[in-house]
């Protein structure tokens, strides 16, 4: 293999910013919470925010044109009854293509995620619903398998999730991988197609045969409600690449249109059209999760 083709699989340029925070302190970010519980009883139902592997956690779930994140406005929807926590991992293993794909990582982060969630600041018995954005989707999936073979956390709690640019089977592993590589100043190929992936091809196949397990144990537990898949319509400006949402979605979701790119996803508005389908996805599922919510249900009033 050439020495340029190396240096694209292998190689990292850094984007440091003189002014601001230096790229190792943006990585080794992750400062987990919860960021609202009901004041005056226990939850009822944990949602848990799982972002993507992007360089800078600060504005992942917030829009530009609002003063709060956009979890808060979900929470307000279900105020007597759901927890919300922010779950922030770190990203310093981000340093090349080949680490992005690598699935040491992905394992080793999503039992942090095991681990984190069995803590006495998180721990409960009551539902969980993971809105979860690209890598945090295949934080999700491999707890879930993780879960099965061990009797965790995704074994013993009832879950559904609603998978924002998640990617899925090989091609869209490596679409999702590009687009992150570009995202974090790591030089790579303009495209997937474009991409030797002849040294990482094994790498991307063991976390397309997790995906694949995962979607057994989906099936096994059909009376649970179903995954929302959500997908962007829109191409990222700098470098015109989208996941396509056949990646994102797979048949057995509920597709939800999301009209952003792919590293803006999250960062949604509640007048947001994708923003509405998502709290109305959500409500139903709720009331299949806690049964009583309707009664218990605040309405939000302006």
């Amino acid at each position: 293999m050439p020495s340029s083709a190396l240096f694209r699989l292998f190689g990292r340029s850094q984007n440091i910013d003189p002014e601001g925070p230096s790229i190792d302190d943006l990585l080794n970010k992750a400062e987990s919470r919860v960021l609202h519980r009901p004041s005056e009883r226990e939850h009822d139902i944990d949602f848990i925010f799982i972002h993507d592997s992007v360089p800078d956690l600060d504005h992942v779930w917030k829009s530009d044109d609002s003063d709060k994140l956009w979890p808060t406005h979900v929470f307000e929807h279900f105020p007597t009854l759901a927890r919300i926590i922010i779950y922030e991992y770190r990203r310093n293993w981000v340093e090349s293509l080949a680490e992005i794909v690598d699935p040491h990582h992905l394992r080793t982060l999503s039992e942090e995620l095991l681990v984190a969630l069995g803590q006495d600041e998180y721990k409960s018995g009551v539902p969980l619903v993971v809105f979860a954005h690209g890598f945090g989707g295949l934080l999700y999936e491999q707890a879930v398998v993780l879960s099965e073979d061990t009797g965790d956390i995704f074994k013993q709690r009832t879950h559904t999730a609603f998978l924002f640019g998640t990617p899925h089977m090989g091609a869209g592993i490596a679409e999702w991988a590009i687009m992150t590589a570009k995202s974090h100043g790591i030089p790579c190929a303009k495209t997937a197609q474009a991409q030797d992936w002849s040294l990482l091809k094994d790498k991307i196949a063991v976390t397309a045969t997790m995906q694949k397990r995962f979607r057994e144990i989906l099936e096994r537990h059909s009376s649970r409600p179903g995954l929302s898949g959500c997908f962007s319509t829109k191409r990222e400006p700098a470098s015109s690449l989208i996941l396509a949402p056949e990646w994102a979605v797979l048949p057995e979701f509920k597709p939800i249109a999301v009209d952003h790119e792919h590293s803006s996803m999250t960062m949604l508005a509640p007048e947001d059209k994708a923003s509405k389908d998502i709290v109305e996805t959500l409500e139903s599922v709720v009331k299949q999760l806690v049964p009583d919510s309707a009664e218990d249900r605040q309405p939000v009033t302006d």
